[in-house]
């Protein structure tokens, strides 16, 4: 029989969650054995995040009388969560992405989690604001990842104060024979905005304006709106000259 009971799963992924971090304090020891309630719950994840949640989720099925099974799935996995619910054969938790929960919630293959203000405090602000979605939070964030520009301070010892400085000096290196390229960026055959952003943003750029409650909102796309500054219009015009690596 399986757990479901949202607040098990949300203490489950909270638990993960913690661990993950490795802020947080360890449990108070406790010489009283777990309520055992025989019934068992299932996680999904990609191959790497399975063999790092196992230990974590065995700990928990211990401390909580459950069967907690950590399954793997390689590929597809957003698709294969879709069907399997729609069929009645989901998860409970389901690891993924938070770009995820718009088209998860379309297909009617999550509910809000019920999170106390205790427990969103316990979250970086920008970590939960992602996991929410027309005003309800749908995940539980256990990590976070951001994008980073490395310098070769050998070339380079000052950091530009812009894009329009660093290929200056790039083209210059370029030009001395000292290095081969002035930037290198992750594009692929059919773009990669996911790279692309920071740069886009840097300048003022946007790609979707924000309703009421933080969320996006298509409407208010910079394809259909003038740019708001000078500086916005240099990042558009950048963006579609940046060279692919």
């Amino acid at each position: 029989m399986r757990i479901r009971n949202a607040g098990v799963v949300v203490a489950m992924t909270l638990a993960l969650a913690a661990a993950g971090c490795g802020g947080a304090d360890e449990p108070a020891a406790t010489d009283s054995p777990a309520a055992k309630t025989g019934g068992k719950l299932v996680i999904w994840a990609d191959p790497k995040r399975t063999v790092a949640l196992k230990p974590f989720a065995d700990k928990f099925g211990q401390e909580n009388g459950v069967t907690v099974e950590v399954q793997e799935i390689a590929d597809e996995q957003q698709t294969t969560f879709v069907t399997a619910s729609q069929q009645g054969s989901g998860p409970d938790v389901m690891v993924g992405a938070h770009d995820w929960i718009g088209n998860l919630v379309q297909n009617g293959a999550i509910d809000p989690v019920q999170l106390s203000a205790a427990q969103k405090g316990a979250f970086a602000e920008i970590a939960l604001k992602a996991v929410t979605f027309n005003g309800q939070v749908y995940g539980v964030p256990y990590a976070m990842e951001n994008l980073a520009l490395i310098r070769n301070t050998d070339l380079a010892p000052t950091a530009p104060a812009s894009v329009e400085e660093l290929v200056a000096t790039g083209k210059r290196l370029k030009a001395e024979k000292k290095a081969t390229e002035i930037l290198c960026l992750q594009v692929g055959q059919n773009g990669d905005a996911y790279h692309l952003y920071p740069l886009y943003t840097s300048a003022g750029g946007y790609l979707f304006g924000t309703t009421s409650t933080g969320d996006y909102d298509p409407r208010t796309s910079a394809s259909a709106s003038p740019p708001r500054s000078p500086r916005s219009t240099r990042s558009r015009h950048w963006a579609r000259r940046a060279p692919a690596p």
